[in-house]
């Protein structure tokens, strides 16, 4: 969605978005799956793209922040469209990085898009200030409603595509994360404040 609302996010005019990638641990396998997901995503939507930087952050703020200062201090903050990480805890370390360093005023770069995984409160934080460009995360109502029809007996696949929407997979049901940009993040944030 990002790429098709932005045109301009080729910064190098190459014809290619150029990712720096911040995975998770490589014997997780959220790690894999995040990363082949929106790889699998891109080439679908016919995007040309290289990994410019595939960086194993281990999921830690701390160490996408140590690698992303690298970076910079390098001179490669420039080589990159966007940011992609398997979890918002790297997404953060990295914005946060970016901030400390002053890179956008030494790079003459107004923004970068940074995308994380999971809608911890601190991105959707740092998502109404316009630092952390979108995540996702789970959508828990659909899983508790996913449970409560499978306690009630609707198993056969085409009892639960009926009432929930989506196809169970084989012998499992993945239930699809919600979105996350700037508005439904505020949306959210305002809704949670006013349930306290």
């Amino acid at each position: 969605d990002y790429l098709r609302s932005h045109k301009n996010w080729d910064k190098n005019r190459n014809g290619t978005l150029d990712i720096l990638l911040l995975r998770g641990n490589p014997e997780h396998p959220d790690s894999e799956t995040r990363t082949n997901e929106v790889l699998a995503t891109l080439d679908e939507a016919g995007i040309r793209y290289t990994l410019q930087d595939d960086f194993n952050a281990q999921w830690f703020f701390e160490t996408a922040f140590r690698h992303v200062t690298e970076l910079i201090n390098d001179g490669r903050f420039g080589e990159f469209d966007m940011v992609i990480a398997n979890n918002d805890d790297m997404a953060l370390g990295c914005i946060d990085a970016i901030e400390q360093s002053g890179a956008f005023a030494q790079h003459r770069i107004s923004y970068l898009p940074v995308f994380g995984v999971d809608g911890m409160p601190d991105a959707l934080a740092a998502m109404r200030r316009g630092a952390l460009t979108g995540t996702v995360m789970q959508d828990y109502r659909r899983m508790a409603e996913t449970a409560f029809h499978i306690c009630e007996g609707q198993t056969a696949p085409e009892q639960l595509e009926k009432v929930l929407g989506f196809a169970p997979e084989g012998r499992f049901i993945q239930v699809p994360y919600l979105k996350m940009d700037r508005t439904a993040a505020t949306r959210l944030m305002v809704n949670q404040a006013l349930q306290r």
